[in-house]
């Protein structure tokens, strides 16, 4: 049966910034965002490419602002984290393919394995920047690889635990209780964090939660301790680690 793409592309994108992913997937696997509206060509690539995924594809309007992953623990949320999307930092000599080369032997990357995927979405936006892999960025130069700040395709973690206005974790644990869950990842995208604006992109009932435990910036959120306190295997007391 013959996609009906200029039909789906009329209702669904036509003047409208939109994300396109699979149902089904993880991690940013498959996702195509445009913080604009796309082209049909543009939409029906975005499309195909879900469809390499799964059998089933989404199409969401596009939201603007930042992502914040918040982990519910037992009903309260003790660490939020927001993701920086994939780069790379120029030093005047090397390309942007030889950047990410480097990037992905970084510790952080290599122990959570979260490298810079080279793909058809990175090459995407790498175009739309007017840019390709072998560009050679200047020293000190910030160069963004895609839109999707997932860790998966290779975005960092930064905790901002305790910068996140209590209101919206309130949300958060709101929305774990809702799914009566005791770990579960809430993301939220908010725009302006003295604004009450907010929109829940998605929650996850098995959140990978290493992100918050081992942040690429800012402190740690001992996670696993907290799960081993809900479970009831330790204590207050316990001296499990350091201050």
């Amino acid at each position: 049966t013959l996609f009906p793409y200029t039909t789906l592309f009329r209702s669904a994108s036509q003047e409208k910034a939109i994300v396109i992913k699979p149902r089904t997937t993880n991690g940013g696997v498959g996702i195509t965002v445009f913080t604009t509206p796309p082209t049909k060509n543009q939409f029906i690539k975005a499309v195909n490419y879900a469809f390499d995924f799964d059998r089933d594809v989404l199409i969401e309007n596009y939201v603007k602002g930042e992502e914040y992953r918040f982990l519910v623990v037992n009903g309260k949320c003790i660490s939020v984290v927001t993701r920086r999307s994939a780069q790379v930092i120029g030093n005047g000599k090397d390309t942007i393919e030889k950047l990410i080369e480097e990037k992905n032997k970084e510790e952080w990357h290599v122990l959570l394995d979260t490298k810079i995927k080279i793909d058809a979405p990175l090459r995407v936006f790498l175009t739309k920047s007017g840019r390709t892999l072998e560009d050679i960025p200047a020293k000190g130069e910030v160069v963004k690889l895609r839109k999707n700040s997932n860790c998966s395709t290779g975005g960092e973690s930064i905790s901002l635990t305790d910068k996140i206005p209590d209101r919206f974790k309130k949300i958060a644990e709101k929305a774990a209780k809702a799914f009566e869950s005791y770990v579960w990842g809430v993301d939220i995208i908010i725009d302006d964090l003295e604004e009450d604006d907010y929109a829940i992109l998605e929650t996850n009932a098995d959140p990978g939660y290493d992100i918050n435990q081992w942040p690429y910036e800012g402190p740690d959120a001992h996670i696993g301790i907290e799960i081993l306190k809900m479970l009831g295997l330790i204590t207050e007391e316990d001296e499990m680690y350091e201050e």
